[in-house]
């Protein structure tokens, strides 16, 4: 016996959301529901998926709180993903990180310290580069051969590995070295 009370109407099934997706009926003296659908989550639309007034659009996006990166040139992920009136949008809205002479990947572009030397400027006695994380530069000390082979600069850096006066310098001298006979020297 079906019980006519119980038979056409609309019902949700034993998921989480609030949408009425079934048919209810009576079933061997007991109540049923046809809705066997998975639960349909909020997604950042503009539209009540879940068929719940209360939960805010976007709240159960996969992508929602998401790390993101913002509008600046840097690859580093500062801000979140968050719904806002329909589309997901990203919260940061910091300046972009410049690489510096650290060691460390403050672009967060993968590769440390790559356009470095420009953070450099400040150091004294040539063009200074950045190696090993720190800033360095040839010492200028007129009479020392230094890496361009020449007795009467001192401050050339160059550091040519195939520069017979400095061939075996594989890295450019300290502040406190100089190359002098194919090898850097503390002076």
């Amino acid at each position: 016996m079906i019980d006519e009370g119980l038979g056409g109407g609309a019902c949700d099934g034993p998921d989480s959301d609030l949408c009425s997706e079934g048919t209810s009926s009576c079933a061997s003296g007991l109540p049923a529901c046809s809705d066997n659908t998975e639960s349909t989550v909020d997604m950042c639309n503009g539209l009540d998926d879940d068929c719940d007034s209360a939960s805010a659009d976007g709240s159960e996006d996969p992508q929602n709180g998401v790390a993101c990166d913002g509008g600046d040139s840097d690859f580093c992920m500062e801000g979140t993903k968050v719904c806002t009136a329909g589309v997901m949008t990203c919260t940061d809205v910091t300046d972009e990180n410049v690489e510096s002479c650290n060691g460390l990947d403050d672009d967060c572009d993968g590769i440390v310290d790559e356009s470095a030397s420009s953070s450099c400027s400040s150091i004294p006695n040539g063009s200074p580069v950045c190696s090993g994380g720190t800033c360095q530069v040839g010492f200028c000390n007129a009479g020392y051969g230094d890496c361009d082979g020449s007795n009467a600069n001192g401050c050339e850096i160059s550091l040519l590995t195939s520069n017979s006066n400095c061939g075996s310098c594989g890295n450019w001298c300290t502040t406190n070295q100089t190359c002098f006979a194919g090898a850097c020297m503390n002076l």
